[in-house]
């Protein structure tokens, strides 16, 4: 007989059940895998932030600052994780403080409600975004009306 006549089965169809055992393993090496990738990127991301503050020649070395920096970081490793399906507490703080709105254009607009969250009995006003923020975001979300200096379809003969 020849080889030609053998019809292998289609490997994408080959379905190779594991013990309970070895799922439970997977799914725990699969989480440290990602609670590894996390932290170093937020690592990374936390030493580009302080040298950044650095370079705007902001005093890193207060204790607030390291309050509020470990706050901020915090809140980064939150939502990172949240892409990740992985449960972190500053996602609940998240969820409890901001409230998000959409504007009749499709646009989104956080607003933070300290109120809640710290019990307090009248509203904190903010301003989370400066209006040159704002107009960048605006930029952004808005389709770009161009305008070119000169006639492209005029050409020279």
């Amino acid at each position: 007989m020849s080889d030609d006549n053998i019809i292998l089965f289609p490997e994408n169809k080959i379905v190779r059940k594991g013990t309970p055992e070895q799922a439970k393993v997977s799914a725990k090496v699969k989480e440290r895998q990602t609670r590894e990738f996390v932290e170093q990127n937020i690592d990374l991301m936390a030493r580009q932030v302080l040298q950044q503050f650095v370079d705007m020649g902001i005093k890193t070395t207060a204790p607030l600052f390291t309050k509020d920096l470990a706050l901020v970081i915090d809140c980064l490793r939150g939502l990172v994780y949240r892409d990740f399906g992985v449960k972190h507490p500053a996602q609940s703080l998240s969820e409890k403080m901001v409230i998000i709105s959409r504007t009749l254009d499709g646009s989104q607009h956080a607003k933070l409600n300290y109120q809640d969250v710290l019990g307090l009995d009248k509203p904190v006003k903010t301003q989370p975004i400066s209006d040159d923020t704002k107009f960048e975001l605006d930029d952004i979300n808005n389709p770009i009306d161009f305008e070119p200096d000169f006639d492209p379809t005029d050409r020279p003969d």
